[in-house]
This record gives C-alpha cells, sequence and structure tokens, in this order.
C-alpha cells in the first residue's frame, strides 16, 4: 500500500488530459418524460405600418401599429404557448414543458 501511494506520487501529471475513472452504469426505467423548452426573446419582428402615418377611412381603433407576438410550439399532439408581447423585441422568458409519450408506453432505448 505504501509502494503504491509513492508510485503514484511520482508519476507525471497530466494537466490537459486527466485520466479516466471508471463510472459504475447506472440503469433507470422512467415512468414519464419531458421536453423542455426555453423561450428567450424575439428579434427583427415585423411591425404594421403606423395608422396614425398612414390613415384609413372608418379606421379609428386605436391601433397604433404595434404587433403583440406569442410562440406556440406542437409536439406529440399537445400544444404549449407563451404570453403576449408588444414590440419588435419582444421577451418571454419562459419555459415550455411538453409531455412525451412514446408508442406503447414503453422507454427502453431498443
Amino acid at each position: 500500500a505504501f509502494a503504491r501511494g509513492l508510485a503514484s506520487l511520482l508519476q507525471p501529471r497530466r494537466k490537459l488530459r486527466p485520466t479516466r475513472r471508471e463510472r459504475k452504469a447506472i440503469t433507470t426505467h422512467p415512468d414519464t418524460c419531458n421536453i423542455l423548452i426555453q423561450i428567450n426573446r424575439g428579434y427583427n419582428v415585423p411591425q404594421r405600418r403606423s395608422r396614425i402615418a398612414f390613415p384609413e377611412k372608418g379606421d379609428d381603433d386605436g391601433d397604433d401599429g404595434v404587433v403583440c407576438s406569442f410562440v406556440s410550439v406542437q409536439a406529440f399532439g399537445v400544444e404549449e404557448c407563451t404570453h403576449s408581447a408588444p414590440g419588435a423585441q419582444p421577451t418571454w422568458n419562459e419555459v415550455l414543458t411538453l409531455p412525451v409519450r412514446p408508442p406503447g408506453g414503453e422507454f427502453s432505448p431498443s
């Protein structure tokens, strides 16, 4: 034991290539699985022409060209949406969770 410890001290150290340690294999059998999608923000969302600059007859709804955008994600027959955010650079900072249901409820890789 002493000789092994002394030998490990005298071995050259490899800072950029550390030695690999064997890890025990972990087997799991999940019952459920979710996909998490993080929606941060949008860039350069097209805006409508301002109705003040280009008025139309009989158009007095108070809309000033601001677009309210949202993100909709659909997978596995489930649809999730973010809240609506105004402007050309909307920010949501939301995480959408979609449940995954494999055919037959089998989560095995084979």
